[in-house]
């Protein structure tokens, strides 16, 4: 199986949950409840959990706390 780059890439279609929470500077423990809460846009993958990178990025966008 393919390993997903551990590095977050806004041109894939998804990203995995260790290279989200690094980009955006939360715990992996906190971004897999995050994403298994479907707090963020995520799904599975046999056993991976995937965020998607397009509503993830919409997501972020649409956070009132992230615009000053």
């Amino acid at each position: 199986m393919a390993r997903l780059p551990s590095v977050f890439d806004p041109t894939r279609p998804t990203n995995s949950v260790e290279a989200t929470a690094a980009y955006i500077g939360v715990s992996r423990g906190l971004a897999y409840e995050l994403a298994r809460s479907g707090e963020w846009p995520a799904l599975r993958a046999g056993t991976r959990l995937l965020v998607k990178t397009e509503a993830f990025l919409r997501l972020l966008d649409a956070d009132p706390a992230r615009e000053s």
